[in-house]
Protein backbone atom coordinates (compact mmCIF):
# COMPACT_ATOMS: atom_id res chain seq x y z
CA UNK A 1 0.00 0.00 0.00
CA UNK A 2 0.90 3.49 -1.00
CA UNK A 3 -0.60 7.03 -0.26
CA UNK A 4 -0.23 9.02 -3.65
CA UNK A 5 1.18 12.22 -3.52
CA UNK A 6 -1.50 14.13 -5.20
CA UNK A 7 -4.92 12.91 -4.05
CA UNK A 8 -3.09 11.29 -0.63
CA UNK A 9 -5.75 8.37 -0.94
CA UNK A 10 -4.19 4.96 0.10
CA UNK A 11 -3.80 2.63 -2.69
CA UNK A 12 -2.44 -0.72 -3.54
CA UNK A 13 1.15 -0.40 -5.32
CA UNK A 14 -0.88 -1.99 -8.22
CA UNK A 15 -2.74 1.54 -9.14
CA UNK A 16 0.03 3.17 -9.29
CA UNK A 17 2.64 3.97 -12.23
CA UNK A 18 5.94 1.92 -12.54
CA UNK A 19 9.02 3.70 -11.97
CA UNK A 20 12.04 1.45 -11.84
CA UNK A 21 14.05 4.45 -9.84
CA UNK A 22 11.75 4.32 -7.17
CA UNK A 23 11.57 1.95 -3.95
CA UNK A 24 9.23 -1.12 -5.04
CA UNK A 25 9.48 0.12 -8.50
CA UNK A 26 6.29 2.48 -8.52
CA UNK A 27 5.84 5.99 -8.98
CA UNK A 28 4.53 8.38 -5.80
CA UNK A 29 1.40 9.53 -8.10
CA UNK A 30 -1.44 6.93 -8.90
CA UNK A 31 -2.20 6.26 -12.24
CA UNK A 32 -5.66 8.14 -11.70
CA UNK A 33 -3.83 11.55 -10.28
CA UNK A 34 -0.85 10.58 -12.95
CA UNK A 35 -2.99 10.57 -16.25
CA UNK A 36 -5.20 14.01 -15.18
CA UNK A 37 -1.83 15.71 -14.97
CA UNK A 38 -0.67 14.90 -18.51
CA UNK A 39 -3.82 15.27 -19.99
CA UNK A 40 -3.27 18.68 -17.58
CA UNK A 41 0.20 19.83 -19.19
CA UNK A 42 -1.00 18.55 -22.97
CA UNK A 43 -3.97 20.94 -23.15
CA UNK A 44 -1.75 23.27 -21.55
CA UNK A 45 0.81 23.23 -24.07
CA UNK A 46 -1.57 22.61 -26.83
CA UNK A 47 -2.07 26.01 -28.43
CA UNK A 48 1.39 27.16 -28.10
CA UNK A 49 2.80 24.54 -29.62
CA UNK A 50 0.39 25.26 -32.90
CA UNK A 51 1.37 28.54 -32.56
CA UNK A 52 5.13 27.39 -33.26
CA UNK A 53 4.43 25.10 -35.64
CA UNK A 54 2.41 27.43 -37.68
CA UNK A 55 4.73 29.96 -37.08
CA UNK A 56 7.90 27.30 -38.47
CA UNK A 57 5.81 26.43 -41.29
CA UNK A 58 4.78 30.11 -42.88
CA UNK A 59 8.75 31.09 -42.11
CA UNK A 60 10.17 27.81 -43.92
CA UNK A 61 7.28 27.01 -46.99
CA UNK A 62 6.42 30.81 -47.41
CA UNK A 63 9.32 32.92 -46.14
CA UNK A 64 6.51 34.92 -44.71
CA UNK A 65 6.83 36.29 -40.59
CA UNK A 66 4.21 35.60 -38.31
CA UNK A 67 3.83 39.30 -38.01
CA UNK A 68 4.03 39.76 -41.86
CA UNK A 69 0.63 37.14 -42.15
CA UNK A 70 -1.47 38.76 -39.58
CA UNK A 71 -0.79 42.50 -41.48
CA UNK A 72 -1.56 40.44 -44.79
CA UNK A 73 -4.64 38.96 -42.65
CA UNK A 74 -6.23 42.16 -41.14
CA UNK A 75 -5.67 43.89 -44.81
CA UNK A 76 -8.49 41.85 -46.20
CA UNK A 77 -10.44 42.12 -42.99
CA UNK A 78 -10.11 38.51 -42.38
CA UNK A 79 -11.88 37.02 -45.02
CA UNK A 80 -10.87 34.77 -48.07
CA UNK A 81 -9.30 36.90 -51.06
CA UNK A 82 -11.82 34.46 -53.72
CA UNK A 83 -14.59 34.45 -51.78
CA UNK A 84 -14.98 36.98 -48.89
CA UNK A 85 -16.17 34.88 -46.62
CA UNK A 86 -14.73 34.69 -43.07
CA UNK A 87 -12.95 30.75 -42.82
CA UNK A 88 -14.86 28.55 -40.80
CA UNK A 89 -11.94 27.04 -39.38
CA UNK A 90 -9.16 29.74 -37.13
CA UNK A 91 -7.13 30.90 -39.97
CA UNK A 92 -7.09 31.81 -43.53
CA UNK A 93 -4.23 29.43 -45.93
CA UNK A 94 -1.52 31.19 -47.64
CA UNK A 95 -1.74 30.66 -51.30
CA UNK A 96 0.98 30.56 -53.58
CA UNK A 97 1.65 29.97 -57.30
CA UNK A 98 2.75 26.37 -57.84
CA UNK A 99 5.65 27.67 -60.78
CA UNK A 100 7.22 30.17 -58.84
CA UNK A 101 6.49 29.60 -55.02
CA UNK A 102 5.07 33.48 -54.92
CA UNK A 103 2.75 34.22 -52.63
CA UNK A 104 -0.79 35.57 -53.90
CA UNK A 105 -2.98 36.09 -51.02
CA UNK A 106 -4.70 33.99 -47.81
CA UNK A 107 -8.00 31.52 -48.76
CA UNK A 108 -10.37 30.12 -47.23
CA UNK A 109 -9.48 26.06 -47.14
CA UNK A 110 -12.33 26.01 -49.75
CA UNK A 111 -11.45 27.77 -52.72
CA UNK A 112 -7.54 27.26 -51.84
CA UNK A 113 -8.25 23.57 -52.75
CA UNK A 114 -10.69 24.43 -55.65
CA UNK A 115 -7.57 26.37 -57.24
CA UNK A 116 -5.20 23.52 -56.61
CA UNK A 117 -8.08 20.85 -58.23
CA UNK A 118 -8.09 23.24 -61.43
CA UNK A 119 -3.84 22.84 -61.19
CA UNK A 120 -4.04 27.18 -61.45
CA UNK A 121 -4.95 26.48 -64.95
CA UNK A 122 -6.85 30.01 -65.75
CA UNK A 123 -8.17 28.12 -68.99
CA UNK A 124 -9.81 24.90 -67.32
CA UNK A 125 -11.34 28.13 -64.54
CA UNK A 126 -12.78 29.81 -67.92
CA UNK A 127 -14.04 26.68 -69.26
CA UNK A 128 -16.35 25.61 -65.79
CA UNK A 129 -17.29 29.63 -65.39
CA UNK A 130 -18.57 29.05 -69.01
CA UNK A 131 -20.34 25.90 -68.13
CA UNK A 132 -21.49 27.05 -64.79
CA UNK A 133 -23.12 30.08 -66.41
CA UNK A 134 -24.83 27.96 -69.68
CA UNK A 135 -25.18 24.82 -68.95
CA UNK A 136 -28.71 23.83 -68.58
CA UNK A 137 -29.71 20.26 -70.12
CA UNK A 138 -33.07 19.27 -70.06
CA UNK A 139 -32.80 15.64 -69.72
CA UNK A 140 -36.28 14.76 -70.98
CA UNK A 141 -34.73 16.51 -74.68
CA UNK A 142 -32.02 14.63 -74.80
CA UNK A 143 -32.73 11.26 -75.38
Amino acid sequence: MRVCSICKKTKPLCEFEPNRNKPHGKGYRCKICNNLRRKAYYYSHLEKETKRSRKYKLQVNYNMTETEYIAINETQNGVCAICGERPKSKNLVVDHDHGDGKFRGLLCNNCNTALGLFKDNVDVMLSAISYLKNKHYNLRNIA
